[in-house]
């Protein structure tokens, strides 16, 4: 029984596996509350901050890479000696980095707020120095359409860690219980999977051919560097300006915005290995359609969010983080920000240097952190909201401006530009639209219309189920 194209069967596999690993985190989110003071929660978010910015850079730019070089290559003993060189690379800087990070734990501490103590800098420092050995044959696993493994084996991985943190926070472990869980799930994680793509295809390390993919990679490692000020220094900020317990209900807004973006993940998760083969061998149209398709589901998740996010943290957080409300209407539409950037980029990424895209970069995280120093101390957390509100706007127009003066792409301007604005009416509606029946049910509305549109528009495809 055949009930889904080839791609959507994919897209299923991705979905579902997001199902269970990010909303299983989602869920086990009142858990973590109820074990965690604010501040306590805070300095975790501070921890993972740093892990976030530190996974960009130990992974290398090698994920991206091997996307560009594999998608690219034309068979598939090519792609396999591609896949062997990027492994060998990878497992060389994780090597490197995970001596490297040991030895400098003491000296980086002094930078964290004075809760964040030397056992939980090691605790993470183990976890980052494994990431890379996780995220590229994970890679691998994606490009080669085997959704339904990367499901199993990512649910799993997740599954098992929140098992170990519950057991951790249940018995008085707190932060360091949950970094311990993290620790062990990712070392035994990242060892299976490097043994399984060393039998797949091989491990290598070709210095003429590791050189090019070096300087493909490097400018997305300086990008990522400079995306910091975009996506975590705002939160280490406003912990040393203001406190870890502000920064606690910040977090948990933030926490809730990342769900519009896990629920674009499935597409691109599918999207992001294939685009340079669909523009290769579909074309411009095609590579736009699916770019513009993209766009609409963020825009559709971000609405959902408004919508639904508000009510959870009502009812299943404690009161001490409902601080949370008044922060999540912006951050959803900085997360829509950013998704048009990543989906509206190719461009960029196509060309044989990321040198533009680490330059547009390098300009918004520039305005970030300038933003950052001068509207922080002055108006707090909005300084900082505010602040990537301009960022965002200015990294999204540019990119797509000389993505498209690099490869011009017909992207369906009009009905993009009225779901965005019927998104913006739901986003201004979600800030107390919660305390009235007949508000849920005006946002609601809004947002099946939303959906409808999308539909009709063709922005979303419309498939009959074949049986």
């Amino acid at each position: 029984m055949k009930i889904l194209p080839p791609a959507l069967q994919q897209t299923f596999y991705y979905a579902l596996s997001l199902v269970v690993v990010k909303s299983s985190s989602l869920l086990f989110l009142p858990v973590v509350t109820r074990f965690l003071s604010p501040e306590e929660y805070g300095i975790l978010d501070v921890i993972l901050a740093f892990a976030n910015i530190s996974t960009i850079v130990l992974g290398f730019g090698l994920v991206t890479t091997l996307y560009r070089f594999v998608g690219l290559a034309e068979r598939p003993g090519h792609q396999k000696e591609v896949a062997a060189n990027i492994l060998g690379l990878t497992l060389f800087i994780a090597l490197l980095a995970g001596v490297f990070l040991q030895v400098m734990a003491p000296i980086l501490v002094n930078i964290f707020p004075p809760q964040v103590i030397e056992t939980h800098l090691r605790l993470i420092m183990l976890t980052l120095a494994m990431e890379g050995l996780i995220a590229v044959p994970l890679a691998w696993i994606r490009f080669k359409d085997d959704a339904k493994t990367y499901f199993l084996l990512n649910s799993v991985k997740e599954l098992s860690q929140l098992a170990l943190m519950y057991a951790a926070l249940h018995y008085g472990s707190g932060v360091t219980g949950m970094l311990t869980a993290g620790a062990i799930c990712s070392t035994l994680f990242a060892t299976y999977l490097l043994l399984r793509q060393v039998k797949e295809h091989g491990i290598s390390l070709k210095l003429k051919v590791v050189k090019k993919y070096f300087f493909y990679g490097w400018p997305v490692v300086i990008s990522g560097l400079c995306g910091f000020a975009l996506v975590g220094l705002d939160r280490w900020m406003i912990a040393s300006i203001m406190g870890p317990s502000t920064l606690g209900a910040y977090a948990i807004a933030l926490k809730f915005s990342l769900v519009a973006t896990f629920l674009l993940q499935p597409f691109t998760m599918w999207w992001f290995p294939k685009r340079f083969m669909v523009f290769q061998h579909q074309g411009r149209s095609e590579t736009a359609r699916f770019a513009a398709m993209g766009v609409s589901i963020s825009l559709i998740s971000v609405a959902i969010v408004a919508l639904l996010g508000p009510i959870f943290i009502k009812l299943f957080l404690p009161e001490s983080y409902h601080g949370a409300l008044q922060y999540l209407p912006w951050l959803l539409l900085l997360t829509v920000l950013k998704s048009m950037a990543d989906l509206m980029n190719f461009g960029c990424y196509y060309q044989s240097t990321t040198v533009k895209q680490m330059l547009i970069q390098i300009a918004s995280s520039t305005i970030a952190l300038i933003g950052f120093y001068l509207f922080i101390p002055l108006l707090g957390v909005f300084g900082a909201i505010y602040t990537l509100l301009v960022a965002q706007l200015f990294r999204v127009l540019c990119l797509y401006w000389v993505s498209q003066r690099i490869v011009w792409l017909p992207y369906p301007k009009m009905p993009l530009a009225i779901i965005f604005g019927l998104t913006l009416i739901v986003l201004s509606l979600s800030f107390d639209f919660y305390k009235s029946t007949s508000a849920i049910a005006l946002v609601s509305f809004i947002v099946v219309f939303i959906l409808g549109y999308a539909f009709t528009s063709k922005l979303l495809p419309r498939f009959k189920l074949a049986i």
